[in-house]
């Protein structure tokens, strides 16, 4: 029974993340200031250009203890 229930709680989580992942990662919209890459690798906007990869290693590292680490690896790929 327990092990049925921590199946379907990583199962959510897997749900969850690709959710995620599709919303805040791959669809983040970029501002015209954040393409202006002369300005960004001149450091004056460095932070804003890197919001997607800040996401998802955040995400990556919450995930990190919570989930088998087969199922960890594969969320991780997708990202």
């Amino acid at each position: 029974m327990a092990t049925r229930a921590a199946a379907d709680a990583q199962e959510r989580l897997a749900f969850r993340t690709a959710a995620f992942v599709r919303s805040e990662i791959d669809g983040y919209g970029f501002s015209a200031a954040e393409l202006d890459f002369p300005k960004v690798l001149s450091g004056a906007n460095v932070p804003a250009a890197i919001v997607p990869l800040e996401r998802a290693v955040r995400l990556l590292g919450t995930l990190y203890g919570a989930l088998e680490t087969y199922v960890f690896q594969q969320l991780a790929q997708e990202v």
